[in-house]
């Protein structure tokens, strides 16, 4: 019996040896799978510990950069006679107004220089062309979130093309009610016009506003007069800025003393055309500026002026001009030198046609502001013509075309 056992041992420890080496060599797979698993995962980690490092030091790439993102910087573009603004706030944006036809594209490529892609808000101040045809281009292009605009209406092509696409992509409308405030990235700003209704010059309706980032403001109230203005100085919203973006190019109708007193701003950005039909920036506006000591930027003059709110300061990347030099003057200084130019190139033996003569003679014209024609002072459209839209124009008929006017057809047929 004892035999027996011990046989039933000896075969039992033979099994579980048997099994134990087959249980081995399956522990051996598994853990050599376990070792290349394991090997795999550190090779991810290692690789994963390299992407976080990359993004240890992208980070600290996008920090360099974001001590410019991480604030607020602001753009008024050189569209010639006409004004867009553009706003960046720790990467959230906004557009306000996109300048004339003429330079749509060109803002469309510049945004997208700037690899924008999508606008929180797109603010049309108001409907004149000057402020609205590049906004058209933008809302064609980009992903808008919100427009705010102003309640008026107009019947003009480019107000009707704004209208249509709003409609087709289906985006927020916002209309101004003064005292709300909007946030963009850690900004902020306030609508502070239009405060009324029924105003008998369109430029009056448009939409202001006051953007705050820290302790740091800038004011931008489109082609606001002094009618606008006194009404937001009436209200009782702080329009105190570090900033003011002129009002209508700097004309003289607008800027009064009461509301740059109020604003009491260290800069001020004028956005005109160099050489513009209507002389601005005024005189006197560039007079009250220098008197409130404001320094002065102007894109008729030293192209697109950026400026940035950091925690300490507000830096420009031009310097200043504070030179009383109206838009008038440089004009005048202009066409002056283009006639000292053409003595000198007759004197030379010039033998440019008489077509170019004609087309760069320097007469007496009448410029209507809404329809963007040029008109001879004897022209019958012009007794019709509101005094609101007339502007007395005496350089050429090239001057008055490169500002986007055209000639009518009535007056120049016979030319």
């Amino acid at each position: 019996m004892k035999k027996v056992i011990r046989l039933l041992i000896c075969i039992a420890m033979t099994i579980i040896l048997t099994v134990g080496c087959e249980d081995k060599d399956i522990d051996n797979t598994n853990f050599n799978n376990e070792n290349q698993s394991v090997n795999y995962d550190i090779d991810v980690t290692s690789n994963n510990l390299t992407n976080e490092n990359k993004v240890e030091r992208s980070t600290d790439e996008f920090d360099s950069i974001s001590s410019i993102k991480g604030e607020c910087n602001v753009w008024v573009l050189d569209v010639g006679q006409g004004s867009s603004t553009l706003v960046e706030s720790d990467g959230e944006y906004m557009l306000i107004d996109g300048g004339d036809s003429d330079k749509s594209s060109y803002l469309v490529s510049y945004l997208k220089k700037k690899e924008i892609t999508n606008f929180k808000y797109v603010i049309a101040t108001h409907y004149d062309a000057d402020h609205l045809n590049g906004v058209v281009g933008a809302l064609n292009v980009f992903d808008v979130e919100n427009v705010i605009c102003p309640e008026y209406t107009t019947t003009t092509r480019v107000y009707n093309s704004f209208i249509s696409i709003m409609d087709n992509k289906k985006i927020n409308r916002i209309q101004p009610i003064v005292g709300e405030t909007y946030s963009l990235g850690r900004g902020e700003f306030t609508i502070i016009a239009p405060n009324s209704t029924g105003y008998s010059n369109v430029n009056d309706y448009s939409v202001g506003i006051r953007f705050k980032y820290n302790n740091k403001s800038f004011l931008v109230a489109g082609d606001a007069t002094n009618i606008s203005e006194e009404e937001i100085v009436n209200n009782s919203i702080d329009i105190n800025s570090d900033v003011y973006i002129v009002n209508h190019h700097g004309s003289s109708g607008s800027s009064s003393s009461e509301f740059l007193n109020k604003i009491d701003p260290e800069y001020a950005v004028i956005s005109a055309g160099k050489g513009n039909a209507y002389g601005h920036p005024a005189y006197k506006t560039l007079e009250k500026l220098n008197k409130i000591g404001a320094k002065i930027y102007r894109t008729d003059i030293e192209g697109e002026i950026e400026f940035s709110f950091t925690e300490k300061e507000i830096q420009f990347n031009k310097d200043s001009y504070n030179k009383l030099e109206s838009g008038e003057k440089i004009n005048k200084d202009s066409y002056e030198n283009n006639q000292d130019n053409k003595l000198i190139s007759s004197n030379e033996g010039d033998n440019r046609s008489i077509e170019n003569e004609s087309s760069n003679k320097s007469d007496n014209y009448v410029l209507n502001k809404n329809t963007k024609k040029i008109h001879k002072d004897d022209c019958k459209s012009v007794k019709q013509m509101s005094d609101n839209n007339k502007v007395y124009f005496d350089g050429t008929i090239d001057e008055a075309e490169a500002q986007g006017y055209s000639k009518c057809q009535n007056c120049f047929k016979n030319e």
